[in-house]
């Protein structure tokens, strides 16, 4: 078999070559735990998780694409003796689930097409479409899963994706901004870094050293020269976080770069050029911060004068939330009761997608089997609504003490498995009070 495979190579101009570019490798490649998805000839699409270092594509009788353990069976696909197998690499570490790449070969006289182009060997990157025989395979990052409609209407558009055009996403902590703005980067055509700097870790006197760099001898204790993350970020991506943390005598020299393309760095005299796409986010508005004289209006101006996206906190999107819990499961072969899905549907999260994951890991993780419910686990929940509930009584002077009573006792509910005597007991009311709380909670979710 791998004799075959070694004469293939010579048959035919193989995207093999084109694969091994480091870089693209490096960013793009297809890695353990990305999606796959199966599009076969007939019948319904199929999900796997690439959680094996090994796949491979048979042929089937059956109507039905069928996975047993490594093995994925296709109708008919291109006759009995035709074979394909999906390796991982270990690319970049000894240890191929975590710096490995996927890698497909044939191994019979059958090539297949990647993005259009025959091949009998290819590294897979994110993104590509395989055909074999009648049937496709597409691949993409596991980050990909659990998007919102407009966050996929941008990955989609790739005038924007391959342009030099700015974006500013704007969301409450933990919504993904980070998550979004790498798979932009994947998804692009820049061949450089995906380089990302928090601006609020940084102190006012280094923040403009970390961006732009210095010489030798600039200030003290500069004693080599930095290089800064613009030219790190050079042909690449560069992702300036929480950019609301940014000084104003720092905007004034980031809005020369974003008009010019040029900058100096600390202590220098030569003007440094170099091609870096910017992506900017940030958790507050920034709108509030040019009225409260924290940000200069044309350098708010510069900045959201190109792709604008603001992603919605969990709470407001329910089906981001089933999404996210049912990528879950897959991933981690679990069940997550519906009960349970509609008791998170009804809490605020002011930790968005992240206090969720994290949520879901710790309840695997203390699991005693594959089927997670409502349990003590989720006490710390009640916890974050009351901090929820404070600010929100602070900010929301709307909320009245009648609905965080209701959002109280229906918690209390839940956390009883939703056995109204007991919870009526806790909460010292009656069972027909706390059933109209109930009611009341469900109608409004």
């Amino acid at each position: 078999m791998e004799k075959q495979f070694q004469d293939n190579l010579s048959k035919i101009s193989s995207p093999f070559w084109r694969k091994m570019d480091a870089c693209s490798l490096d960013y793009n490649g297809a890695r353990y735990r990305d999606i796959l998805l199966v599009k076969p000839m007939q019948g319904k699409a199929k999900k796997i998780i690439l959680n094996r270092t090994q796949f491979s594509f048979l042929s089937s009788k059956s109507f039905d694409t069928e996975v047993k353990g490594f093995n994925i069976y296709l109708p008919n696909l291109m006759g009995d003796e035709v074979s394909f197998s999906l390796t991982l690499k270990p690319v970049f570490l000894k240890n191929a689930e975590k710096g490995g790449r996927y890698l497909l070969n044939s191994y019979s006289e059958s090539p297949f097409k990647i993005n259009g182009v025959l091949s009998y060997s290819s590294f897979i990157e994110r993104g590509d479409i395989v055909d074999l025989g009648f049937h496709r395979l597409e691949f993409k990052s596991s980050n990909e899963e659990s998007l919102n409609s407009k966050e996929n209407e941008l990955l989609q558009n790739p005038s924007i994706l391959n342009s030099n055009l700015n974006i500013l996403i704007e969301g409450e902590t933990g919504t993904g901004k980070s998550r979004l703005a790498k798979i932009i980067h994947e998804k692009s055509q820049r061949n450089g870094e995906f380089v990302q700097i928090n601006l609020a870790s940084y102190s006012e006197n280094l923040i403009e050293s970390e961006l732009f760099g210095h010489i030798k001898g600039a200030f003290t204790g500069a004693f080599g020269s930095k290089p800064g993350a613009f030219l790190f970020a050079d042909k690449g991506t560069l992702f300036l976080d929480e950019i609301d943390s940014l000084p104003i005598n720092i905007q004034t020299k980031l809005l020369l770069f974003l008009d010019t393309n040029e900058f100096r760095q600390v202590g220098g005299e030569k003007l440094k050029k170099t091609d870096v796409k910017i992506i900017f986010a940030s958790g507050k508005s920034l709108k509030d911060l040019v009225h409260n004289g924290k940000m200069r209006q044309d350098f708010f101006y510069r900045i959201s004068s190109g792709v604008k996206l603001s992603l919605p906190p969990l709470r407001d999107d329910s089906l981001l939330l089933e999404t996210i819990c049912k990528d879950f499961s897959s991933r981690e072969g679990i069940y997550i009761h519906p009960s349970l899905q509609d008791y998170y549907k009804k809490l605020s999260w002011p930790g968005n997608i992240r206090q969720l994951i994290s949520h879901l890991k710790k309840k695997k993780l203390l699991s005693k089997g594959k089927k997670i419910e409502f349990d003590s686990v989720d006490e710390d929940l009640v916890e974050h609504e009351r901090d929820f509930f404070k600010t929100a009584l602070s900010s929301r002077p709307h909320l009245t003490l009648e609905e965080v009573k209701k959002r109280y006792a229906f918690n209390v509910f839940k956390y009883c498995r939703e056995n109204l005597d007991e919870a009526s007991r806790v909460l010292n009311i009656s069972k027909n009070t706390l059933r109209s709380f109930v009611r009341s909670i469900n109608l409004l979710c």
